[in-house]
């Protein structure tokens, strides 16, 4: 049931990207996403063993202002948004 997210390190500038229901279990090939605002991953796989790899990841796409995680296991994790936060600065 692995499915990864690839061929997305040449959109620079891909502001928004609908992944929700893929069956994705780790965020990753998205640090090139320069331009990258919002990230819906909605109900997908993503354990809370592969979400602080997942959330490095993302620290390269500073422009981040919404992700969407509800749906995913890591998100039973009740300290799962303050998470978030912490680790991207570019999400308030």
């Amino acid at each position: 049931m692995i499915s990864k997210i690839e061929g997305l390190s040449k959109l620079k500038s891909l502001e928004y990207l609908n992944l929700a229901i893929n069956n994705i279990t780790k965020i990753e090939g998205l640090k090139f996403c320069e331009s990258l605002t919002k990230l819906d991953l909605t109900l997908n796989f993503i354990p809370i063993e592969n979400f602080k790899s997942s959330l490095e990841e993302l620290s390269y796409c500073e422009q981040l202002r919404e992700i969407y995680l509800t749906g995913n296991p890591c998100s039973d994790w009740p300290r799962y948004k303050e998470y978030i936060m912490a680790k991207l600065k570019s999400i308030a």
